[in-house]
């Protein structure tokens, strides 16, 4: 089973997948990790601060969505946030 999961306004939307099965679409207040075996759990969220300004994945990916590149979330530099908290 592969599980997708989206932060909304409303909670995070967690898509189950398994092949064979139809997908299925659950809203969970709060991100959590089901009570259930799983190969994957795909988190559409970054992860982790960049050290450089540019991350080519989110510039590989924003190419490939095109009209909706703007769905791929800029992350701010280790560096902009570290000094952000230090005012």
């Amino acid at each position: 089973m592969l599980i997708g999961v989206d932060g909304t306004r409303n909670g995070w939307i967690y898509c189950f997948y398994e092949p064979g099965n139809d997908l299925e679409f659950y809203l969970y207040p709060r991100f959590t990790v089901p009570d259930i075996d799983f190969r994957s759990m795909l988190v559409d969220i970054p992860i982790g601060l960049p050290s450089s300004e540019l991350r080519e994945c989110d510039q590989l990916a924003r190419k490939m969505l095109k009209s909706k590149a703007s769905t791929v979330f800029t992350v701010p530099v280790r560096e902009a946030v570290y000094s952000a908290l230090t005012l």
